[in-house]
């Protein structure tokens, strides 16, 4: 197989716009293995297609150049330490809609990839007295994304209990986010999803050139999206 990435050519041989090429372009990616959800539903779905499937080749070429180049190790997600597990449980579930995968009392893993885990617990484990462990650096955010971020910000702008650090503000690139405070004072920003921005934009009457400007997401996956 002597293919060399499809971001590597202009224009698909098969049709005028491929959506992984332009999902792949999308994410600043030279290939689908550097993804983080490799291989995805997307992926798989044209490996294996009748017509334009190859049974999975491209998708186990993209797993030889990501140890070529190193990036077969995979992140996993960041932890947070965190004073009670229970109350930042109960944040994460009740307040941002998170759900936890495995709950092992002092660690708590979710489902979309970070933990929480007790801090004399992970004081001990990374052999540090537990003071020397400080919760709510504001060097520290964890970042969500959501279709509907006027009904989030407008959830948790009502809700007495959300500490928010600034109301729903928009970017130069058009995204719209709102930031606010965890139990433990760790950032929590929740922005509103790029497909959802192209979307937006393109309902506002703006055309796909001009998105593409705004936003800097290449033109074709600008098209690919907002088609329709």
């Amino acid at each position: 197989m002597g293919c060399k990435g499809c971001t590597k050519i202009d224009k698909p041989f098969w049709g005028e716009v491929c959506p992984v090429k332009s999902c792949c372009e999308g994410h600043g990616l030279e290939h689908c293995g550097q993804c983080r959800e490799f291989p995805c539903g997307l992926l798989n779905q044209f490996a294996y297609d009748e017509q334009q499937g190859d049974e999975g080749k491209r998708i186990r070429r993209c797993n030889e150049w990501a140890k070529q180049e190193g990036t077969h190790m995979k992140f996993m997600g960041p932890l947070l330490a965190v004073k009670d597990v229970a109350v930042s449980r109960r944040f994460y579930e009740e307040v941002l809609g998170q759900k936890v995968g495995m709950d092992f009392g002092e660690n708590v893993s979710f489902v979309s990839g970070f933990s929480i885990q007790l801090k004399p617990h992970y004081a001990n484990m990374i052999h540090l007295d537990d003071e020397k462990v400080v919760l709510g650096s504001n060097s520290t955010e964890l970042y969500f994304e959501e279709d509907d971020i006027e009904g989030i910000a407008a959830r948790l702008t009502a809700d007495p209990s959300v500490e928010l650090l600034h109301g729903m503000e928009e970017a130069p690139w058009m995204q719209r986010s709102i930031r606010l405070y965890d139990p433990d004072r760790y950032i929590i920003e929740i922005g509103e999803s790029m497909e959802a921005v192209l979307r937006r934009c393109a309902k506002e009457g703006m055309s796909a050139e001009e998105i593409a400007q705004r936003t800097g997401y290449p033109l074709l996956y600008v098209q690919q999206i907002t088609k329709g």
